[in-house]
């Protein structure tokens, strides 16, 4: 027996009065409001990306805009889209290198011109060696006015300005409408003109020829960058330096003009053209020209798979020298369609 017994002892609780229904209830509880909790943020958050879908993308500020050092220059990149795309293996004007105003004809050797001067340019540019092409000036367009600017341009010559505008092309440049008059015509260079041969107009065809200096003028390192989802151009700057005992000359209906201007820059130059208010012209790459030149100069059209020609040459010399714009002699150094294809790199 207990020696000391509980005065009070509890009495018997018996069964509970007040059972919990549920014992798993708290935890359900607490379940269902993670539950709502995690409905809400995912509402919360489909409605901030909807709201970041609708928001207006900032957009790049104008390329006159975007600073860089002095050392770099910044480019648009060249449209790449299939409308613009041209074949290597063959001379033309570009579609992406020409002004907006200009129109080319669907044969992409004519050109007409609209409104203020202009320039288009080939797709393919010579580093080095001696070449010529020919430019038939045709009637301007709807009986309206229109004159030219006929020459060569490195690949930053500006779109938007005249052959001869800045130290990138060098023009002549028909001075009158009427090609029957006296009046001479002139080159220009840096925007500065300087009479020069006579002058041509509608119907004239005039010869364009460049001859480099020894040596192959470089090429600028470029690489590819993007802000705010526009892809530009970096290309980084160089000095430049002339190529001595080099010299542009052009042609009045195979009439010499003599020498235009002399050391140019070593610099990759297209044929170019610049056309004002309705002007229209022609180019002819060759082989076959309306005048040959009495020169040491090659159809601006080899520059078109000179790889080829010159490997078509070595193997088969007779088959070589009987076809069109084969080269006779070793390919001189030759730039072909702009290269946009440089490392993307993301500017912050």
């Amino acid at each position: 027996p207990n020696p000391n017994p509980d005065p009070n002892p509890d009495p018997d609780p018996g069964p509970n009065p007040n059972p919990d229904p549920d014992p798993h209830k708290e935890s359900k509880d607490k379940d269902t409001s993670a539950s709502s909790n995690k409905r809400k943020r995912g509402a919360a958050a489909k409605k901030e990306k909807d709201r970041e879908r609708d928001r207006p993308a900032p957009a790049a500020p104008p390329m006159q805009d975007i600073k860089l050092p002095d050392k770099y220059r910044l480019l648009p990149v060249p449209k790449g889209d299939a409308a613009h795309a041209q074949p290597d293996d063959v001379v033309q004007l570009s579609r992406s290198a020409k002004a907006s105003q200009i129109a080319l004809k669907d044969d992409l050797l004519t050109a007409v011109g609209y409104r203020g001067y202009r320039m288009v340019r080939a797709t393919h540019g010579v580093a080095s060696g001696s070449w010529y092409y020919e430019i038939k000036v045709n009637t301007p367009q709807n009986g309206e006015d229109g004159h030219t600017r006929l020459g060569w341009c490195t690949e930053m010559g500006e779109l938007q300005a005249p052959v001869g505008y800045d130290h990138n092309s060098y023009a002549y440049r028909d001075c009158v409408a009427d090609a029957a008059t006296d009046t001479a015509g002139s080159r220009f260079h840096e925007s500065t003109g300087v009479e020069y041969g006579g002058s041509y107009g509608p119907g004239d065809v005039i010869g364009c020829w460049l001859k480099m200096g020894p040596g192959t003028a470089s090429v600028r390192s470029r690489q590819r960058i993007n802000i705010k989802g526009v892809e530009y151009i970096v290309e980084e700057e160089r000095e430049r330096t002339p190529s001595v005992g080099s010299h542009i000359a052009f042609f009045k209906n195979g009439e010499p003009q003599g020498t235009a201007f002399e050391d140019v820059w070593a610099e990759v130059y297209y044929p170019a053209a610049s056309l004002f208010k309705a002007a229209a012209v022609t180019f002819n790459f060759g082989p076959t020209f309306a005048f040959p030149p009495g020169c040491d100069a090659r159809p601006v059209c080899e520059l078109a798979n000179l790889g080829a020609a010159a490997a078509a040459a070595a193997a088969t010399p007779a088959a070589a020298a009987s076809a069109p714009c084969a080269a006779a002699t070793a390919p001189e150094p030759a730039a072909g369609p702009v290269d946009a294809t440089a490392e993307p790199m993301e500017v912050r």
